[in-house]
């Protein structure tokens, strides 16, 4: 650490003293004023009270302009997330306001409004498609299957930003506003020479250029670079707590026992006459059957025949050619997808409690399951068969009153395939249960 500070420092020295000796080379104040000329134009300015007012009239324009740009930018990235058309009719837009010259913006905004507002717009303009085109590849970064846990498991808003969201969005965002911030102080800056509107760092540019202050210039630049950096780190670290913070786990308020408002006396499935093909090859033809509470029907058909497409169609995550899946009475399903939807960065439990909000329950859904030391280790520093032992815990958790597994012995010792139908029994008594293995 202490060599570290020692070669930093050095390195400083070596470019102050570089600087030194080629304004003495120069030797023209005017052109190129040295460090110590520069110092004292800089505590000239910090005791004046005139030069204080313009750093925070400047500074408050500014940080307007770039809160409001990163808001506008996060609300139409969001939108277009959920509008592909409006994303379509924005992507044009976008890409004109990130090539157009700061100079452009500037006359423009001078034309349009005055002075004091041209700051304000620039550091908007400058902000938004940044944020925008961050947020925007932030949520389509977000892994497909959690979009799969979601839509099974029906997620409050809350969890689902602070797990589904958050955590893909979080270095998009906090890599936007790392760029935003000292983008927006440039160009707002760089605005306000144009417009020299009253009490702004930008005037103060213009008066050393007309008065060949170039200390003062200089001066001036330095005060903004560190503001800039200053504010840079502050928002990165209040953005980087508020994404990265961790939070309990609250659930969706729907608890591991039944809750449903049901349309017969008894939850029934029926298919009829279900098709569906992927191009020339007919995978499903005319599946019918009914199923009622306390069924349970296991599909042993060979791989690459339609059995997850099967339960796809049932769980209404793919569309069937033709036919029709009724749920009379089924308010809830689960579903344990060949591949495991869980989230990976939080735990075992924090899975189970995420979806039925019930740490007893929980804990001793997983305790049949895994090892009591495994329950609070990430998913994604688990094996593959602990995985899909979790992913099973999940399916059979949730009270619900149709029951989807795809492959779930799968990856499974003797003794866990051997527990696995002792639980698949006991819950089978108060819901239907479909059952896609090998097995």
């Amino acid at each position: 650490m202490k060599s570290e500070k020692l070669r930093k420092t050095l390195i400083i020295l070596f470019w102050l003293c570089l600087w030194q000796c080629v304004a003495m080379v120069v030797n023209q104040k005017i052109i190129f004023p040295g460090p110590f000329e520069v110092l004292l134009s800089l505590i000239e300015r910090l005791s004046s009270r005139d030069f204080a007012i313009a750093v925070l009239c400047s500074m408050g324009r500014i940080l307007l302009g770039l809160a409001a740009g990163m808001a506008v930018g996060c609300m139409l990235a969001m939108a277009s997330y959920k509008a592909k058309l409006l994303g379509e009719f924005l992507s044009p837009v976008v890409t004109l306001i990130k090539a157009a010259p700061v100079a452009s913006y500037a006359v423009l905004f001078l034309i349009w409004w005055n002075s004091a507002m041209l700051t304000f717009a620039v550091s908007l303009f400058v902000a938004f498609p940044i944020m925008y085109v961050n947020t925007l590849e932030g949520l389509n970064a977000v892994p497909d299957k959690y979009h799969k846990f979601d839509r099974i498991y029906r997620l409050s808003l809350r969890d689902k930003f602070m797990y589904i969201y958050r955590p893909s969005l979080s270095p998009f965002v906090l890599g936007a506003v790392r760029i935003a911030c000292p983008m927006s102080f440039k160009a707002g800056i760089a605005s306000e020479v144009i417009g020299t509107p009253l009490r702004s760092l930008g005037s103060d540019m213009y008066l050393s250029k007309v008065y060949f202050d170039t200390a003062g210039l200089f001066a001036t630049t330095f005060t903004l670079i560190a503001l800039a950096y200053v504010w840079e780190k502050i928002t990165v670290a209040v953005m980087a707590f508020l994404l990265n913070s961790s939070v309990r786990i609250k659930g969706t308020g729907v608890r591991g026992e039944r809750k449903t408002t049901m349309k017969s006396d008894v939850p029934t499935l029926r298919l009829k006459e279900i098709n569906k093909s992927y191009g020339d090859k007919q995978v499903l033809r005319d599946i019918t059957f009914i199923l009622r509470r306390g069924d349970d029907i296991r599909i042993d058909w060979p791989s690459g025949e339609g059995k997850s497409t099967l339960l796809g169609i049932i769980a209404g995550i793919i569309r069937p050619d033709s036919g029709a899946v009724i749920k009379d009475g089924i308010s809830r399903l689960s579903f344990m997808f060949q591949e495991d939807v869980l989230i990976e960065n939080l735990s075992p439990l924090q899975n189970l409690m995420l979806v039925t909000n019930d740490y007893t329950l929980a804990k001793a859904r997983l305790l049949k399951l895994l090892p009591e030391d495994r329950l609070d280790t990430k998913v994604c520093n688990l094996s593959g068969g602990e995985r899909r032992r979790v992913s099973f815990a999940l399916a059979i958790s949730v009270g619900a009153e149709l029951i989807l597994l795809d492959e779930p012995f799968a990856g499974l010792d003797k003794g866990a395939i051997r527990i696995v139908e002792e639980i698949i029994a006991e819950v089978g008594t108060e819901s239907i249960v479909i059952i896609a293995s090998h097995v």
